[in-house]
């Protein structure tokens, strides 16, 4: 026996209190769902072969180097600012939340598998400040050695900030999974074996909770 169950939510934001005027400082945009994810996006790190595009935005008072955040320029302008560069990345609600049952019996056993699922949606970690001046988790970062990393180059800066002020627009992923939720193995015993003594039903079961991914 199998049982399916999803549920499909599409919420918008129609008009606030100051009407359809969005506001950013709460996240909240007209026509686009509670709980986006606002913020620069930055497709990688800058590389040595990129020397002549990140000289463009040094000229205009930025010091991006090999190792730093590489942030989208979305009008062109050869500047990162919070006014023309920020961007709805995704959302942090599910679109999908699926659910799946499939159960097998056969004479007094049964077995019982339950998948669970969230899908099409994000999830923002923060990023790793790589300020040089604390423990943290252990991360594949930049090195001259390691040009093709996850996350910037160290950058020691001696007032605590992180040294790139863009090192959150790496902290953005997808979310979406499926997992097994639960596995369960039981036996029924055969009524007939209690006899009088006034049990009609026993069931003896196995069960292992979220064992595992199926995909993420």
């Amino acid at each position: 026996t199998t049982t399916l169950n999803a549920a499909w939510q599409k919420d918008h934001i129609v008009s606030l209190a100051n009407g359809k005027q969005n506001d950013i400082p709460n996240n909240w945009f007209i026509d686009q769902p509670n709980g986006v994810i606002y913020g620069y996006k930055a497709p990688g790190l800058w590389q040595s072969k990129d020397a002549s595009a990140y000289g463009a935005f040094n000229a205009n008072g930025h010091k991006f180097y090999p190792g730093n955040v590489r942030v989208e320029d979305l009008n062109g302008d050869n500047k990162i600012d919070a006014n023309n560069d920020r961007q709805i990345i995704g959302w942090t609600r599910p679109r999908w939340v699926v659910g799946m049952t499939n159960t097998l019996n056969y004479k007094q056993f049964d077995l019982s598998i339950f998948l669970y699922g969230r899908l099409n949606y994000m999830f923002d970690f923060g990023g790793e400040g790589q300020d040089a001046r604390r423990v943290q988790r252990k991360i594949n970062y930049y090195t001259e050695n390691n040009t093709d990393a996850e996350f910037q180059k160290p950058i020691f800066n001696a007032g605590g900030a992180p040294g790139d002020p863009y090192y959150q627009a790496l902290g953005y992923r997808k979310a979406s999974f499926v997992k097994i939720r639960n596995i369960s193995l039981g036996y029924n015993f055969n009524s007939k074996m209690f006899g009088k003594t006034g049990i009609s039903n026993l069931r003896a079961y196995f069960q292992v909770q979220n064992p595992g991914m199926l995909y993420s």
